[in-house]
């Protein structure tokens, strides 16, 4: 019920009570008026039968912000949500905003479902190009206004789809071009908690993948070397690599039984060769 009252925008201070179990203060009226709209909830199979829309495509839009639930719960998993009616009806305003009634139409002229296969292209994305108003063209067949009477220009979604902006997100296959060294240890490096692993929507593959997210790799750049990069660097074999490390007091900042490798910090580098400046010549900064 709380959640129903922060939703309804109850925040200011005359709205909640200061006593310890957060009480919160409304008017009889204000009251009567929730729990009447309350009565009227519905579940999602409602939804889905009202909108004539796939359980994927409706989960989208809850996720998406697209259709509010009652309490918040688009946040949680497997939750059982709840709708108000009047919710239902914006969204599918919202989805059918612009939209030219037509009574015939082209074989370009598709379904959303339909445009999502031919464009091989996300359930998220194609509803977002339908809600968030990105698209030129849309249409409705006569009728009332439910999801599979919703047309889109499927030559208009797949420009769109190729002109997505590409992730920063770095593929596996290519980490060892940011972090030389790491070879073929990318995974145990993921498990140690040192990289991130995230799915970003591929333009090429026309799905989502799993890179390792540009952030954890450059800061894993910015402050640590592998073993097998300082023995690249200095032309030496990573015995000798060890060996020098190890007479200066400088010691792997994990344990390689747990990574497959060797990982140094760039700071223990760095001041070791300011007490000795012909440790090796290498930029540590």
């Amino acid at each position: 019920m709380r959640k129903i009252f922060e939703r309804e925008g109850f925040h200011d201070n005359t709205d909640i009570s200061p006593l310890p179990d957060h009480r919160v203060i409304t008017s009889n009226e204000r009251l009567d008026t929730i729990i009447s709209e309350l009565r009227e909830a519905v579940p999602t199979s409602s939804v889905m039968e009202r909108m004539q829309i796939p359980k994927h495509y409706l989960t989208s839009m809850i996720a998406q912000g697209y259709l509010r639930t009652i309490t918040g719960s688009d946040q949680r998993a497997n939750a059982k949500h709840q709708f108000f009616p009047q919710d239902v009806t914006r969204a599918l305003t919202r989805m059918f905003e612009c939209a030219e009634i037509i009574s015939e139409y082209s074989d370009r002229h598709l379904t959303v479902p339909e445009a999502r296969a031919v464009a091989v292209t996300s359930i998220d994305f194609i509803m977002s190009l339908v809600c968030d108003g990105k698209l030129k063209w849309k249409g409705r067949l006569p009728g009332s206004e439910v999801f599979p009477h919703l047309l889109v220009d499927v030559d208009e979604v797949l420009t769109l789809v190729r002109h997505e902006a590409q992730g920063s997100g770095i593929p596996k296959r290519h980490i060892e071009n940011h972090i030389p060294g790491i070879g073929k240890h990318v995974l145990s490096f993921i498990e140690a908690g040192l990289l991130e692993l995230v799915e970003e929507f591929s333009p090429d593959a026309r799905r989502m993948v799993p890179v390792i997210s540009r952030e954890s790799a450059d800061a894993f750049a910015e402050n640590y070397v592998t073993l097998g990069a300082l023995s690249k660097m200095h032309s030496l074999h990573h015995r000798q690599v060890r060996s020098i490390l190890s007479s200066f007091g400088i010691s792997p900042a994990f344990d390689p039984a747990d990574i497959g490798t060797y990982v140094y910090e760039l700071r223990a580098l760095k001041e070791a060769a300011q007490r000795e400046t012909q440790i090796w010549k290498i930029d540590v900064n």
